[in-house]
């Protein structure tokens, strides 16, 4: 017996995944003429510059522990994964790590705390898709192991 209905499979999202494949065709990519390696820094809707970011992991006393140096593009939860390893590599006692928004995700979090370490991070609005359910609509039923919306 399920409790949760199986979702009709329809043509519409299939038609939509087409045309975001032609669409990704026709992108312009910006690359720097003096600079092939650094990546188009994009912070708003106005404020575009090609840069590089510099990850840094400091102890509480602000000394550096690691340093990771990405193109401008690469976002913030890629670059995490070398400079978690090599701090976890260098320094095993470390028993916290405090970040901005953009590392909670559910693989950084999860790799975190499946390494018996805890993950601080600021709060993220919850991000539904406009129109669609709310968040606190769910109700997860353990008996069954699915999710039920309300």
């Amino acid at each position: 017996m399920r409790c949760c209905p199986k979702k009709k499979h329809d043509n519409t999202s299939r038609k939509k995944l087409k045309k975001r494949k032609k669409d990704a065709k026709k992108k312009t990519i910006t690359v720097s003429t003096t600079d092939p390696d650094c990546g188009l820094f994009v912070k708003g809707e106005h404020k575009k510059q090609l840069a590089y970011e510099a990850h840094t992991a400091c102890d509480v006393h602000g000394v550096v522990l690691a340093v990771e140096v990405t193109p401008g593009n690469v976002h913030d939860s890629v670059a995490f994964y070398d400079e978690y390893d090599h701090v976890v590599e260098q320094f095993p006692d470390v028993h916290a790590f405090v970040a901005d928004s953009a590392y909670k995700t559910p693989h950084i979090c999860k790799k975190v705390f499946s390494d018996d370490r805890v993950l601080s991070t600021a709060y993220k609005r919850p991000m539904t898709m406009k129109g669609g359910h709310a968040w606190w609509n769910y109700v997860y039923d353990e008996h069954f192991d699915c999710i039920i919306c309300l």
